[in-house]
């Protein structure tokens, strides 16, 4: 008996205009320009908070963005 796939879900839909859009690990790592590795550290540490789909780690898209502008803030006098 063949086992079924089910397509992970990249953007959900809520009611109205909002719209959730998910990274997987790799293609955090892509746009904050490291490696899949420093990505699992980052969410050890806390600085991300990820979300599981059968199995593997989400990451959402405007999460992923204050990220990055929380850690400007940091370098800024």
């Amino acid at each position: 008996m063949k086992r079924m796939t089910i397509q992970k879900p990249l953007a959900i839909k809520y009611k109205g205009s909002l719209t959730i859009e998910w990274m997987k690990t790799n293609e955090v790592a892509k746009y904050l320009i490291t490696s899949p590795n420093n990505v699992r550290n980052m969410v050890y540490r806390g600085l991300l908070s990820p979300r599981r789909f059968n199995g593997r780690l989400y990451f959402s898209t405007a999460e992923v963005s204050r990220l990055i502008d929380l850690k400007g803030e940091q370098y800024v006098d």
